[in-house]
């Protein structure tokens, strides 16, 4: 029989694990597609070809859209401003 504080334990265990392995795969978004883009595309255009960015800020009338591939042993970085 298991007590309260073993089955909480064991799902603490388990919740950290899965959060390791996720944090290991990195973010893997394909870069590879950025030969594609011109500087006189919109938004909806560069979305159509990347994909949706992995974050998106607006600050002083200009949206910076990020694309990162990240791995244990690379990282890439793609900034967009419109």
């Amino acid at each position: 029989m298991t007590t309260n504080s073993t089955v909480n334990t064991e799902k603490i265990i388990s919740v950290f694990i899965l959060a390791v392995l996720v944090a290991s795969c990195g973010l893997q978004q394909n870069l590879s597609f950025s030969y594609q883009l011109s500087l006189e595309m919109i938004k909806a255009e560069v979305e159509q070809i990347m994909g949706l960015p992995a974050k998106s800020d607006f600050s002083r009338n200009v949206e910076e859209l990020n694309y990162f591939r990240a791995g244990i042993n690379s990282e890439k970085f793609l900034a967009l401003f419109f």
